[in-house]
Parts: C-alpha cells; sequence; structure tokens
C-alpha cells in the first residue's frame, strides 16, 4: 500500500469517530434518566449525530461532544 493510500484511510477512519451510535448513548442515557440500560429506548434523530432516549417515564435528547455523547435538552417526562 502507497504512503497516499495509507494516509487517505487514516483520514477516512478519523472522519468516523465524529458520529455517535445508540450504543454509546444509552449507558449515559440509563445514568440520566435514572433508568435501567435495557428499559432505554434510542431513536436517531439526525443520522449519526442526534439521538432521543426514553425510559422509565423520562426523555432527553443527546448529542456529540468531544467523543461522547451529551446531553442536549432537559429530563423531561415521556409523552404518553
Amino acid at each position: 500500500m502507497s504512503r497516499l493510500s495509507l494516509i487517505i484511510a487514516a483520514l477516512g477512519l478519523a472522519g468516523c469517530t465524529g458520529r455517535i451510535t445508540a450504543g454509546k448513548v444509552r449507558p449515559r442515557a440509563a445514568c440520566d434518566l435514572n433508568c435501567p440500560k435495557d428499559q432505554i429506548e434510542i431513536v436517531e434523530v439526525r443520522a449519526g449525530y442526534e439521538y432521543g432516549a426514553r425510559g422509565c417515564g423520562r426523555r432527553g435528547t443527546y448529542v456529540f461532544r468531544g467523543g461522547q455523547a451529551i446531553l442536549n435538552s432537559p429530563v423531561s417526562p415521556q409523552a404518553k
């Protein structure tokens, strides 16, 4: 593999790290919503960058900042 190919591949992988996944949101939401992880439902709002989480009668919205899923809304009661 040429040096240029390696650089291009590395840049491509670096670009993927800015996206979050439901797997990164769920543990954070479990803490914020005071709810067991297996009861948290994650909904993708904006592909790879914004997620909604709900569980145990509460909900919140998460975005990616500094390599982490960050709560981007107040925790509020889940609509019925």
